[in-house]
């Protein structure tokens, strides 16, 4: 008995050392004998995207060894050649550039976005404004008065989801996606804003347009926008909207 009760508690121990090992962050996961990801964080903390995407490019830069670094919404995406580098030597490093990144004020470029908020570009903008129980004037005031932070980029080539929506105006998805979204199209969805690079399916609740392309191959860089950098939108007329591009349904 005595005997059992003490592989109990050495067993009770080891779980609690277990678990605790696991929700400690960050963390790495070794996915491959040549790829793993430091997991940075459980939930998408938008503050923090910005020390993802400088950790991202430290370890492109500086450790050996490394192909790619690619930063995610929680996370870092490491691609490296074993015979070059030994896995744990590129462990031990992102623990110590993580502790250094995050020991330091970052320098966050802010972008600053022309949006035409009106229904002629913006399907969803009165029916989200009735929804909300404001004005549509309150809510463009809400969605511009906001900085955001590029927390990834996908879904399509120049798509990056912006974090930090303020919860007056959150919204789901629609039920049913759209066929097709128009190019510029700014929109909603949960917590999140972001503007379609290029015309394309999507179901996010669209309140405005950016005349700006976000994506192109022949320009260098190919986007404005990329992971951690911090982004404004601007309320401009619908002259303006047209000078700088922008097209009417």
């Amino acid at each position: 008995m005595v005997i059992i009760q003490f592989l109990s508690k050495r067993l009770n121990r080891l779980g609690s050392l277990l678990i605790v090992r696991i929700m400690t962050y960050p963390r790495i996961r070794h996915l491959s004998e040549n790829s793993l990801i430091m997991d940075m964080s459980k939930k998408l903390d938008a503050e923090l995207c910005p020390q993802i995407a400088a950790l991202a490019e430290a370890a492109h830069n500086e450790l050996t060894g490394v192909i790619e670094s690619v930063p995610c919404a929680t996370s870092v995406y490491i691609e490296f050649n074993p015979l070059e580098v030994d896995p744990t030597v590129i462990s031990e490093r992102l623990h110590a550039m993580f502790s250094n990144i995050s020991g330091h004020a970052l320098n966050v470029e802010t972008v600053t976005l022309p949006c035409y908020y009106s229904p002629d570009v913006a399907p969803d903008l009165l029916a989200l404004a009735e929804e909300k129980k404001m004005t549509f004037n309150e809510l463009i005031s809400i969605h511009s008065g906001t900085t955001y932070t590029v927390c990834s980029i996908g879904f399509a080539p120049g798509f990056a989801y912006l974090g930090g929506l303020d919860p007056r105006i959150c919204a789901d998805r629609h039920s049913t996606p759209r066929q097709s979204v128009a190019s510029g199209s700014v929109g909603i969805a949960g917590a999140q804003t972001a503007v379609y690079p290029r015309e394309s399916p999507g179901g996010w609740q669209i309140i405005g347009n950016c005349p700006l392309p976000l994506f192109d191959i022949q320009s260098d860089p190919i986007s404005p926008l990329s992971h951690g950098m911090q982004v404004r939108f601007e309320p401009i007329d619908r002259q303006t909207f047209i000078q700088k591009g922008g097209k009417l349904p």
